[in-house]
């Protein structure tokens, strides 16, 4: 009966050691074909980028890799540009590497993302392979135009008039040069010449003296020149603001009254007004207050002043207020006439 009983025990390890292996083996093939339908292991022919001693980039054929070496050789060459010679330091090669099933997946890059990562410069690093690049290239530059200076009496004193506006030249010059990693170490300029000459902007400096106009402006410059000479004029009568008035008086510091604030103010600028606001109203060119402009006379019976602009005159009000900013119409009286000076 002992016997027997050890015998069927027998009979029945033997049978659970068979299902274990049968387990076993099913577990494996399982795990061995989610590893190659996922590809994490799988046999395949991949190239790679060499550099020196080191594998820089993985790529998934031959020609991506070759194509990774040429964007890194093309990576600082110019458009247009000719004779072009490159070096890599350390030289790059491409080499063939297969992968079994049970060898892990390499990461891999495209052409694109190793010649980007391979030429990159960090701050305070070399880039991985150095690129000296030497090419000539042909290019046109512009010419920037001098500003020539004239002193001229057809500027009233203290201004300036632009008599003729510059223009840029062009230059063709022809260089040949050599960088390392973009960075120009060496250039010769193989041939240049000039295909349009710049044109010098002259500017006048004004050296005139007159007597105001009547009818008309006084200078016949232009509309910028007016407007220009204007507002030069209303900032130089800005630092009197606060100053005095004194009846009869001419003195932009000691005091003045309202011709006499407008006469000093002119003649600063060479050009001689009455001092006399009644017959300043005979002088310049008569506009409309629409379209008055900075540094043209605002008439009024028995009152003047300058315009500023924003519908506001600058000047030399009363005892009370002396040299000040009103607003048109603050004494209730009518503009009779605007007069321009400057044209």
């Amino acid at each position: 009966m002992r016997a027997m009983m050890k015998k069927i025990s027998g009979a029945s390890g033997r049978k659970k050691h068979r299902i274990y292996a049968v387990i076993a083996v099913e577990i494996l093939a399982l795990i061995l074909v989610l590893i190659t339908s996922t590809g994490v292991y799988a046999a395949k022919d991949y190239w790679t980028v060499e550099g020196g001693d080191k594998t820089l980039a993985t790529l998934t054929s031959k020609a991506e890799a070759e194509k990774a070496i040429r964007l890194i050789q093309q990576n600082y060459t110019k458009k247009g540009a000719k004779n072009v010679k490159v070096k890599l330091n350390p030289a790059l090669s491409v080499k063939q590497k297969f992968y079994g099933k049970f060898d892990r997946k390499p990461k891999v890059s495209s052409a694109e993302e190793t010649a980007a990562a391979v030429t990159v410069k960090k701050d305070g690093e070399k880039p991985v392979v150095d690129v000296i690049t030497k090419q000539t290239v042909a290019k046109k530059y512009k010419v920037d135009y001098k500003t020539v200076y004239k002193e001229s009496s057809e500027a009233a004193l203290n201004t300036t008039a632009v008599k003729s506006e510059g223009k840029s030249g062009v230059k063709a010059q022809t260089v040949t040069s050599t960088s390392l990693n973009g960075d120009v170490v060496d250039s010769e300029v193989v041939s240049s010449k000039t295909v349009e000459e710049a044109v010098d902007k002259v500017v006048l400096r004004g050296t005139g003296t007159r007597e105001a106009a009547k009818g008309e402006t006084t200078t016949d410059l232009g509309a910028q020149y007016s407007r220009e000479s204007g507002e030069a004029l209303v900032k130089y009568a800005r630092q009197f603001l606060g100053n005095p008035y004194v009846y009869g008086g001419s003195s932009l510091t000691k005091g003045c009254d309202c011709s006499g604030f407008v006469m000093a103010l002119y003649a600063h600028y060479g050009i001689q007004l009455p001092h006399d606001a009644g017959a300043d109203r005979a002088y310049g060119r008569g506009v409309s207050l629409a379209e008055a402009q900075p540094g043209d006379l605002i008439c009024f019976y028995g009152h003047i002043g300058i315009y500023i602009g924003n519908n506001q005159i600058i000047h030399a009000m009363n005892e009370q207020n002396g040299i000040t900013i009103s607003t048109i119409g603050y004494n209730g009286k009518k503009v009779l006439t605007v007069r321009r000076i400057f044209g």
